[in-house]
């Protein structure tokens, strides 16, 4: 059928909404990608057929069934396409699914709980975070900051963050903060608001999982 007997040519079967050729492959021992399952039902490519093909011959199964909360955007795409909804949920409707998407559902929701505890706990920490650069007294800090490589490190550690803004200070004398004790607090402040930043207390992907689970059973 024109198509040489590697992945690349049996995901292109796929896109091409070749089942016979989809069919071939499976038979030839070719096994979809789980990452890949997302292809076979995007509104792009997506053929009943080739779903069959796939799932007759054992080259897809529940086993590719997303279950990562930021994998659910894969079934709510097709809840309101009938044929691919129905399709996943002859996939994916299976016990050991359902319970792998409940599981993540639980881990998201302590993660947010977590989040949303060291949330209410930020300002202490940024507070304590300044109070101990404060604690090492500007003429030591402007020292190390008279030292530091601002082309360096590609990424800063907060650390290197004050420092970097220090050393600005120091080359250019803008007062980022007025006097090198502002300076320091400025700076201090800044990188301390950033390590410390606020954490995701979102519950989007919860209720996707929701939805998913829903559109699934």
């Amino acid at each position: 059928m024109g198509y040489k007997k590697n992945y690349s040519e049996f995901v292109q079967a796929i896109v091409n909404k070749h089942p016979d050729a989809v069919s071939l492959f499976c038979k030839a021992g070719m096994r979809l990608k789980p990452g890949d399952v997302g292809l076979v039902f995007d509104e792009r490519y997506y053929s009943t057929e080739t779903v069959k093909a796939l799932t007759k011959r054992g080259c897809m199964d529940s086993n590719h069934c997303p279950t990562a909360l930021a994998d659910m955007p894969i079934y709510l795409k097709s809840a309101n396409h009938p044929d691919r909804r129905d399709d996943l949920r002859k996939l994916c409707g299976q016990p050991s699914v359902l319970r792998a998407i409940e599981a993540n559902m639980v881990a998201e929701r302590k993660v947010l709980g977590d989040n949303a505890a060291a949330n209410s706990n930020r300002p202490a920490r940024v507070k304590a975070c300044v109070e101990s650069y404060l604690a090492e007294g500007t003429d030591a800090l402007m020292r190390e900051a008279s030292k530091f490589n601002l082309m360096g490190p590609l990424t800063y550690t907060p650390r290197q963050c004050v420092l970097a803004q220090l050393n600005i200070f120091l080359i250019s004398g803008s007062p980022i903060g007025g006097s090198r004790d502002s300076a320091v607090s400025s700076a201090a402040m800044k990188c301390c608001s950033e390590e410390h930043g606020p954490m995701n207390v979102s519950p989007g992907q919860l209720d996707a999982a929701g939805q998913a689970l829903s559109m699934l059973r």
